[in-house]
């Protein structure tokens, strides 16, 4: 057997040591990149990725190519060199590091699988011979299935932050047409049938009563009257339940059209990919939205238009017809799609010209069409239109009714708010926004708007027929002045037209089969994919809903040491040019990159990732510093890449490196210089608080005053909120540098706030932190969120379990709430139930009780004094639980409480 090759051996070693810098962390002492505090990951990674490398290489014998994708984590050793570097160099350290690990381990892997070797098409045996159908039928079932458990999937783990934004007033109005058989929703807020699935006061969303007087909702009855059966069986879970599998469907429609234009079941699966599982339509797919009903229907328009069957039948152009009848139904924009539809359709049906292609002809064989070939078509139309005409009628009718008008804009109060002049900048932010555009939060759109031309070239009517159906809501949309969507997930506007463009993809895919094309194109759908799974995984789902400050969260995220917002376009940063002007920069980088693999083509005989992503790298960081340099704004991110390697160091004091010009020495992640400065990572204002960090790790902390001056006043520390104060520091002429001043944060922090008197603010330049202490190994895991500090000491709360009050807690009914004591001396927990019977559980140090109580019982815990500053780990259940409101006249407290938790 021969041997490794030395190539292979050296890709071996790049990706164990790759990758176990990858796990672990850089930070920033200052604005400038040196010098640096290098922290590397767990020993153990290092030995499983030596292993996994050296047992491929010993037992695959790669060729040199073969094992190409092994050098791709070496990237993550350039921000460990001890020289003086850009910027940029930063980007590949934290998630986006570990996602080379990622894509170097799925590209080693992958030429192994079956599935792979079979180019992604295995066939399926019916009666001893290869069927295409029935390949096609079982791919179609697939696609429904995959969809719909990751869609579920999904909505469990986001299930926290949801319902949120417009959702439950759609149910709402699903209640009302539940129980009243109406419309109005004024008496259902007012019974609060709501607090099922929100917690707290939800008002009626309307701009104008009704002719009646009555409120109705500015929110269009289709979806609520869609989803009623489900709602009434099982509730909003139902509903979601449900609006999955309609989603899937849509998807499943997606992956069957794309087969039929193209008979490549790859294509078919790469287009399938880039609508249904990128982040526009993935998340709409289970949200309580019109958006993604609506696209099943588009999507099920372009079906219609690829398998012509469907326009030969008058059954089944009824069953279109009825489907865009829905569409006005379900929001008032929709109608644009369901005329320009309806449009394209009727031109399909109605008979040819007299020429090839014109009237007394068939437009596919240029023959005559005759009499009564042109009845049948008429025929076919007047089936087509029969329900959407009267649906039309009956939609104009509803707005008399409740209004005294057929104006549609009457629930907006006449006017949507809608101008052309707006067009410029609702397209600039629906594409190249950051935080709610298409393109930066799904790149595979990319490859879909440009293969609209490759489509064109094969199938030119269908092409221009998906424009006709799009173009008209899109100009729309963007003329709308909350072209964003309010608080909803990207690009959620676009939705409704987004699953056709799996058939331009997946002829793109067919159409161009050499290397460079393929991978970009898979290189492209990967980082999509990668942000739909950050989006719906990290943060408790923390990154998917965005205010509009400009700044994408998600890119926070996987960029600790760098600052990405300023180097994407945001229509909230700056203006539409500079936004333009970033996009371009961007665009040219990515230009360049596709004519230099185009160029080394002819040397490569098959298609590999390896070029593909290594020019990605390149692009990211070139397209990152003209971002940073047209911008204006500070690349470096010197907070937050502190606070994250605190954070990969919790629990104890390790070995680190500080990385300088020329320079590498030993040092430790508790470095006495290396103090964190302010992480909010967003311009400060004269009235903000001076210093902010999200993500603080437990430990015990000491404040640095940087000024030119001794300095006299106060800072105010405050924990989960700017106003939550956790507690005062006060100053009178203290020289600059370390102080006295320490904080204990047994639990961490979500957010750590100070914030100086008008005093201090006059002559302090900022503020570092610097981390005395590590808090306990087991408590790495904690970021408290609420702080209750009585003189009997702090209670420190993880956030969605409690409602914190200045002498103690609420736990929510039916949460469980992970609390952190730091008493002072010998204190007692008392635990008063409400005014309902309940089960408690509490666990506290090595103890555990469960215990029965009345409404109003009293259960008190001894809690011993807590071991240095660590605190005492409670946890308390709350099986039961009461609203205030219902039990106090005029109470307008709807929160849903189960215990009451005081330190004595």
């Amino acid at each position: 057997m021969a041997r490794p090759s030395i190539v292979a051996l050296g890709a071996a070693v790049a990706f164990a040591i790759g990758t176990w810098l990858a796990f672990g962390s850089v930070a920033l002492y200052g604005p400038d990149t040196s010098p640096r505090l290098a922290l590397p990951g767990p020993l153990w990674i290092l030995v499983v990725a030596a292993v996994a490398a050296f047992a491929y290489v010993f037992l695959r014998r790669p060729t040199p190519r073969d094992a190409a994708p092994l050098w791709l984590p070496a990237l993550a050793i350039l921000p460990w060199v001890p020289l003086p570097l850009p910027a940029a160099a930063l980007l590949w350290t934290g998630p986006l590091a570990r996602g080379l690990v990622v894509l170097a381990l799925a590209a080693a892997i992958a030429p192994l699988l079956p599935l792979w070797s079979r180019g992604f098409s295995p066939a399926l045996r019916t009666d001893g011979r290869d069927d295409a159908r029935a390949k096609a039928r079982a791919y179609v079932r697939l696609a429904f299935g995959l969809a719909a458990v990751l869609y579920l999937a999904a909505a469990w783990r986001l299930s926290p932050v949801l319902p949120s934004g417009d959702e439950p007033h759609y149910l709402v109005i699903a209640e009302s047409l539940l129980r009243d058989r109406d419309l109005r929703i004024e008496n259902n807020h007012a019974s609060r049938g709501y607090l099922a699935y929100v917690d707290g006061e939800l008002k009626p969303d309307y701009l104008r009563r009704g002719r009646d007087r009555q409120v109705y909702s500015i929110h269009a009855p289709g979806l609520p009257a869609f989803i009623v059966p489900a709602f009434a069986l099982a509730g909003y879970p139902g509903v979601v339940v449900f609006l999955a599998f309609l989603s899937a469907l849509g998807a499943a429609l997606a992956w069957r059209a794309a087969f039929e234009i193209t008979g490549d079941t790859t294509a078919a699966w790469v287009g399938w990919a880039a609508v249904a599982l990128s982040a526009p339509f993935f998340f709409q797919a289970f949200t309580v939205f019109p958006d993604a009903p609506a696209a099943l229907i588009v999507m099920f328009v372009a079906y219609a238009l690829v398998c012509g069957d469907w326009l030969t039948s008058s059954f089944r152009i009824g069953t279109l017809g009825a489907a865009l009848a829905i569409l006005p139904w379900l929001h008032t924009r929709y109608s644009l799609i369901a005329g320009a539809a309806a449009v394209v359709i009727a031109l399909r049906v109605l008979p040819s010209g007299n020429m090839p292609g014109g009237p007394g002809f068939n437009a596919d064989d240029g023959r005559p069409v005759t009499a009564r070939a042109k009845a049948r078509a008429y025929v076919r139309l007047l089936a087509f239109l029969a329900i959407p005409l009267v649906s039309a009628a009956a939609w104009l009718w509803m707005f008399q009714q409740i209004y005294g008008t057929f104006d549609p804009r009457a629930p907006y109060g006449g006017s949507p708010e809608m101008r052309l002049a707006r067009v410029p900048i609702g397209l600039t932010g629906l594409l190249i926004d950051q935080q709610f555009g298409l393109l930066p939060n799904a790149p595979i759109y990319l490859i879909a708007l440009g293969a609209l031309v490759t489509l064109a070239k094969y199938q030119g009517r269908l092409a221009i027929e998906l424009v006709a159906i799009a173009a008209p809501y899109v100009l729309a949309v963007a003329a709308f002045h909350m072209w964003w969507a309010g608080l909803s997930s990207p690009a959620r506007f676009l939705v409704p037209v987004l699953l056709p463009l799996s058939i331009p993809v997946a002829v793109y895919w067919r159409r161009h089969a050499t290397p460079t094309p393929r991978a970009a194109t898979a290189m492209l759908l990967l980082a999509s994919l990668a942000i739909t799974a950050i989006l719906a995984v990290a943060s408790d789902g923390a990154l998917l809903y965005n205010t509009r400050d400009g700044f994408a969260r998600w890119l926070d995220w996987i960029a600790p040491a760098v600052n990405l917002s300023y180097a994407l376009p945001s229509l909230f940063q700056q203006n539409a040019s500079a936004a333009w002007m970033k996009a371009i920069l961007w665009a040219g980088g990515l230009g360049a990159g596709w004519f230099a693999l185009r160029a080394a083509e002819q040397r490569v005989r098959q298609a590999s990732l390896v070029p593909v992503a290594v020019t990605a790298c390149a692009t990211i960081s070139l397209g990152a510093t003209a971002g940073w340099l047209v911008g204006g704004r500070g690349a470096t991110e010197p907070g937050s890449s502190a606070i994250a390697l605190l954070a990969d160091a919790c629990g104890a004091d390790r070995l680190a490196f500080r990385l300088g010009a020329f320079s590498l020495s030993a040092s430790h992640s508790t470095d006495a210089e290396f103090g964190i400065r302010s992480a909010g990572r967003r311009p400060v204002s004269t009235a903000a608080p001076l210093w902010s960090g999200r993500d603080l790790p437990p430990g015990r902390y000491r404040l640095w005053l940087d000024s030119g001056l001794n300095v006299s006043g106060a800072l105010t520390i405050a924990l989960g909120k700017p106003d939550s104060a956790l507690q005062q520091c006060t100053f009178a002429e203290h020289r600059p540098g370390a102080t006295d001043c320490l904080v204990d944060l047994p639990a961490g922090a979500t957010w750590l706030w100070v914030t100086p008197d008008a005093a201090m603010r006059s002559s302090l330049e900022g503020l570092r932190l610097q981390l005395v202490s590590p808090g306990a190994a087991e408590a790495c895991s904690l970021r408290a969120d609420r702080a209750v500090v009585t003189p009997a000491g702090v209670v420190f709360a993880e956030r969605g379990s409690v409602y914190a009050e200045p002498s103690g807690l609420w736990v929510i009914g039916g949460k469980t709430a992970i609390l952190t004591v730091q008493p002072r001396g010998q204190r007692t927990l008392a635990v008063r139930n409400g005014p309902a019977a309940n089960v408690v559980r509490v666990s506290y140090g090595a103890g555990q009780e469960q215990h029965r109580l009345a409404p109003g019982e009293l259960k008190s815990i001894r809690l011993a004094p807590s071991r240095g500053r660590d605190g005492v780990p409670v946890t308390i259940s709350s099986e039961a639980g009461f609203r205030p409101g219902d039990l106090e006249a005029g109470n307008r407290d709807l929160r849903f409480l189960g215990l009451w938790v005081e330190l004595r």
